[in-house]
């Protein structure tokens, strides 16, 4: 059989964690009102999406031939954009979802521009982050506030 891959390890916590919030998930109570999927819907198929993929990931792990993870420049990578999720939260909470989604979208698309592109110009990946976060901020505006009808995080700074 040979040796356990890291994306298998990968996998296998992925799926235990698909497994308790998914467990945590069928506790909440139903809804009463007719038609409403209720507070279980999204997050049971997060769950759902999260186990399959573990699967594939488990059973279909990648052919790394000796390459090298973790490094120092990866870790860095990981901590800006864990400093971009917390940037997010703080733009929720005071500009609202609306403005705070739209700058979020173009900060990720241009940190992931340069992964995907690195011989592109600058002005041409701020350029493309820019009409990506307008293209997608407009689509998830659309879909929640339109098309669910849902609430929402509104400015602090002018409520």
């Amino acid at each position: 059989m040979g040796k356990i891959k890291k994306d298998q390890v990968l996998g296998i916590i992925i799926l235990i964690v698909a497994a308790f919030f998914g467990y945590h998930t069928l506790k909440l109570a139903p809804t009463n009102l007719v038609g409403d999927p209720g507070p279980r819907m999204f997050p049971l198929a997060g769950c759902i999406l999260m186990a399959v993929f573990a699967v594939v990931v488990i059973v279909h792990p990648e052919k790394n031939n000796g390459k090298v993870y973790l490094t120092k420049k990866q870790w860095m990578h990981a901590i800006s954009l864990f400093g971009v999720y917390v940037l997010y939260l703080l733009l929720l909470w005071l500009l609202g979802f609306t403005i705070a989604n739209y700058i979020a979208l173009a900060v990720f698309s241009f940190m992931f521009s340069y992964v995907t592109n690195p011989d592109s110009t600058l002005a041409k990946r701020i350029l493309k982050s820019v009409i990506y976060a307008a293209i997608v901020g407009t689509a998830l505006y659309l879909l929640y506030v339109i098309a669910l009808d849902a609430q929402l995080p509104r400015a602090m700074l002018w409520d």
